[in-house]
């Protein structure tokens, strides 16, 4: 078998694991021990409440690495004897694996945490630092939103994750309450999924270049130093904490420039207004203000081609706008017809340059400097000739890291800016029947592209039943609920109410039916979901390559009895 072969059959195995709910394998190289930790220098100390940044005296910190098994030795003292030599501040690091006797077997460790199976060690280890009189950060199962399989805990959902976090800290806090309870992912797009509440954190951190990060390379890599330091720092904004910045086998003390931190440092708090205006937003309850009135509920389609908007019964029609179309007048005269049928309309606006749709390789920027008021203004003189509801959306699925839009792929703080130069530019004339959609696609690293919620209404995601573009046979879909269940949790921190303003699915029309029928259920049960918007059409054959466009169009009599099981479910 060819290494490629190989390589791609490991890739499946893997992604078929993740789907079925990923349980680590042991296969017997988890033993019980405490070493010095030798790849984890504490590099920095990031606080936003304070200039100095300093947790006690930390500059010479012992960093010490204790794994923890489920059987095993529960003598922890003897354990972390030879490795605590320092009597000065420690942070150690303690990773919890399933032991020899899960050998060969399919075991969750942060179900083994939850359910007790570690409780005595973890008591025994309370007893340990609490006799210690110098700090001690304890930061757990580090690395965690990182979607590899380097360590047990994972590729594992973040509620258990978290449920695992707060066992482990609690039972450890009732006996050393000294103790600092450290949270520490990578920082990589989506940490905030992971967040186990602010209850039991003391501390976050994030690792520069860790080996888990490393290992994969979904995300373009930072340029700078500068960059890398940012972007995990922005990652932690809405987590009233103060943030470690660890160091890795790759990126060490000797590697770490102090200016570059200082100039992330900086930029971050050149921009707090806007960088901080959600603080602690991860531990917000939900409101029942969230929660949708059915009588209300906003049932729409994307049809471009008239298909199915003059035979079904809709509340609302979807309408994307870029350039062309509104010089030309082609969007008025969409406009228009929407009105003529009196429905609402959801309008996406897509600055996009000229007839060829150009990419503003500046367009950000370009917004800022109000090279784009003009188009603004047109698109909402349009907009404000009429008392139907408008859900206006603006630079959508921002966060998936690839260029199709030219606002995508960007500088989180320059986006928030641009969206809120958007905003803010119309806000004083914006009549009572115009809201503001923020529209990420609900993918990992959302919220790092969060505006603020004083100048967003809806939040808004896509639901399309394709897991990934190189799969082409739609029995292999995801379901509705499957889709959703991940993405509402990406957004959940913007507590708005929530609309899914694109969705669709692939296939012949039995299967799509089936799916529809799910979706209905699934709709009917959450009632965080205010709206949906069908997209009835194939999507731009030049965003697949060489695969061909997905077609997600239906019949007016498929979308008819979607419709008719949803008003039954939302009813009951």
């Amino acid at each position: 078998m060819s290494k490629l072969i190989k390589w791609i059959v490991a890739l499946f195995v893997l992604a078929a694991a993740a789907f079925a709910g990923y349980k680590y394998l042991y296969r017997g190289s988890a033993t019980q021990s405490a070493s010095m930790n030798k790849q984890g220098d504490l590099l920095a100390i990031y606080d936003r409440n304070s200039d100095a940044a300093t947790i006690g005296n930390l500059e010479n910190i012992t960093h010490i690495n204790l794994r923890l098994t489920d059987n095993g030795s529960d003598d922890i003292a003897s354990l972390l004897g030879e490795a605590w030599t320092s009597n000065g501040p420690v942070m150690l690091t303690v990773e919890t694996w399933p032991g020899a006797s899960a050998m060969g077997k399919k075991v969750n460790i942060l179900e083994l945490v939850d359910s007790g199976l570690l409780d005595e060690k973890i008591r025994n280890l309370a007893s340990f630092l609490h006799t210690k009189k110098a700090p001690v950060l304890l930061r757990l199962n580090p690395d965690m939103e990182v979607y590899v399989g380097v360590y047990p805990w994972q590729m594992q959902s973040p509620d258990l994750y978290s449920k695992a976090f707060n066992h482990f800290a609690e039972l450890l806090k009732k006996v050393a309450p000294a103790v600092k309870m450290v949270w520490s992912p990578a920082g990589y797009p989506g940490a905030e999924e992971y967040w186990p509440g602010a209850k039991w954190v003391d501390i976050a951190a994030v690792t520069l270049k860790s080996k888990s990060e490393l290992q994969t390379n979904n995300y373009p890599e930072a340029k700078t130093q500068q960059e890398l330091i940012y972007r995990k720092l922005h990652r932690m904004r809405f987590f009233d904490k103060p943030v470690l910045v660890i160091g890795s086998e790759k990126l060490g003390k000797n590697d770490f420039k102090k200016g570059e931190f200082d100039a992330a440092v900086n930029y971050i708090r050149q921009h707090k207004d806007i960088e901080y205006i959600d603080i602690n937003a991860a531990d917000k309850t939900i409101s029942p203000q969230l929660l949708r009135n059915d009588s209300s509920f906003i049932t729409g389609v994307f049809d471009p081609m008239r298909n199915v908007v003059d035979s079904i019964s809709v509340t609302a029609e979807h309408l994307f706008v870029n350039i062309p179309t509104l010089k030309g007048g082609l969007f008025k005269r969409r406009f228009d017809s929407v009105l003529l049928r009196n429905r609402d309309v959801i309008v996406t606006l897509e600055p996009w340059k000229d007839k060829q749709l150009y990419k503003d390789p500046d367009l950000v920027e370009n917004i800022l400097k109000g090279k784009y008021d003009s188009l603004i203004d047109q698109m909402y003189s349009i907009i404000s000739t009429t008392n139907k509801t408008i859900y206006l959306r603006w630079l959508h699925e921002m966060e998936i890291p690839i260029t199709r839009y030219p606002w995508q792929s960007q500088d989180p703080i320059g986006y928030i800016k641009a969206y809120r130069y958007f905003v803010n530019h119309v806000r004083n004339k914006k009549p009572q029947h115009v809201y503001f959609v923020w529209g990420p696609a609900g993918d990992r690293g959302s919220m790092e592209f969060w505006p603020g919620s004083d100048v967003v209404d809806y939040t808004s995601i896509a639901i399309y039943g394709l897991p990934d573009k190189n799969i082409t046979d739609h029995n292999k879909q995801e379901s509705f609920n499957t889709i959703f269940k991940r993405k509402y949790r990406r957004i959940a921190l913007s507590h708005k109410p929530l609309l899914i303003t694109e969705f669709g699915v692939k296939g012949p029309s039995s299967f799509k039916a089936k799916w529809l029928t799910d979706a209905a259920a699934v709709i009917g049960l959450n009632k965080e979901i205010n709206g949906i918007s069908y997209f009835n059409d194939a999507d731009s054959p030049k965003a697949w390559g060489d695969i061909e466009a997905p077609d997600w169009s239906v019949s007016p009599t498929l979308y008819n009895t979607f419709l008719k099981q949803l008003k039954t479910v939302i009813k009951n």
